[in-house]
This record gives C-alpha cells, sequence and structure tokens, in this order.
C-alpha cells in the first residue's frame, strides 16, 4: 500500500460509515474489534499477503473497510478469523473474511475448496464439542450459495434478531426438545 493509501485506510478506520457493524459475524463467539494501529496494521498485513499471494489490489481501498474484529479459532492451533466490514459497489456494506495462521492465510470466496485446502495445511482440531462446533459453524457459514451464506442459530434471540422482530418481553415458551436419532444395524445374511 502507498503511504496515500495508508493515510485513506487510516482516515476510514477513525469515521466508520455506520455507527456498528452491518452484519453479524461469520460465526459466533468472542470476537473482539480491533481499533487504531491495531486495526490499521491488521489490514496492511492481509492487503500485502493477498497482493503477494493472490493478486488481489487495492483490497482495503476500492472496499473502503473501516472497521476489523477478530475471534481466536479453536478448531486450529494457533489460528485467529478477521473480519472486515467494507463496502462494495454502490456503498452496499459486506464483510471480507480471512482466516491468519502461523504459515499464512486463507480468504473466504465461498466455496468449500478452501476450508479444504486449509485442512491439508493444518489439521482441524476436533477432541471437543466446543471445537467441533466451532468447525461446523465455520464450515456451514463460509461455504454459501447465490442466496448468502447459510447462518445457524443458536439462541432463539438470535433467531428474533435475524427476523429482525422485537424480543417478547414476556418469558418465551420452550422450544420442543429434539432427541437425538438412534440407528440400529440390520442383520443380513450374505451368500
Amino acid at each position: 500500500m502507498t503511504p496515500a493509501q495508508i493515510e485513506q485506510l487510516r482516515f476510514a478506520l477513525s469515521n466508520p460509515r455506520y455507527e456498528g457493524w452491518t452484519a453479524p459475524p461469520i460465526i459466533p463467539g468472542s470476537w473482539r474489534e480491533l481499533t487504531g494501529e491495531m486495526a490499521l496494521n491488521t489490514i496492511i498485513a492481509i492487503c500485502e499477503w493477498l497482493e503477494d499471494e493472490r493478486d488481489v489490489k487495492n483490497l482495503a481501498i476500492e472496499w473502503t473497510v473501516d472497521r476489523v474484529r477478530v475471534r481466536n479459532l479453536t478448531c486450529y492451533q494457533d489460528t485467529v478469523l478477521v473480519e472486515l466490514a467494507g463496502h462494495a459497489g454502490y456503498g452496499r456494506p459486506g464483510l471480507i473474511n480471512v482466516i491468519v495462521h502461523e504459515d499464512g492465510m486463507a480468504l473466504l470466496d465461498g466455496t468449500s475448496a478452501v476450508i479444504h485446502d486449509l485442512n491439508m495445511e493444518l489439521s482441524p482440531i476436533l477432541d471437543t464439542h466446543h471445537q467441533r462446533l466451532d468447525y461446523l459453524h465455520l464450515f456451514m457459514n463460509w461455504v454459501h450459495a447465490s442466496e448468502g451464506r447459510f447462518q445457524p442459530v443458536s439462541l432463539r434471540q438470535s433467531t428474533l434478531a435475524h427476523s429482525g422482530k422485537r424480543s417478547p418481553k414476556k418469558k418465551p415458551k420452550p422450544w420442543p426438545t429434539i432427541r437425538a436419532l438412534s440407528f440400529t444395524a440390520a442383520v443380513s445374511s450374505v451368500q
């Protein structure tokens, strides 16, 4: 990035277009918003990697990136998921997602190939329920179709938030219990 582009990015980060994030994070969890020099340096590092490895030029400037948030991923060792808030053509808000790891980065492109390639570089860690859920959420939200990404919800409040409805003031009725399926093998004789 040129010095002028860095100053343009610094200005955008100090004056975001919207008061808050325009979309929920790609996966639920404990996200931390980066500000100041930390946000600036994170975006610059991602842009430099994209220019070197993917021949993507001026991402932060063309997308008018003005927010950064990060979240550790438990399903891969020493990885961070980074979300950049930007604005595509005609000022439409959007998210750019990048997984940063020791040996490089993986840029969201909506296909499962990126996750499969990442799995070849970094074996996923799926020992605990939390790690498996992290991986499931990542995969389901990373891969998308023309209608957008699949966004599973964990809580009723999340469902209401996505639908635009207000949370009821009275205590909601509990959702019906979903029981696990059980399978039994059919015994057959083969001759």
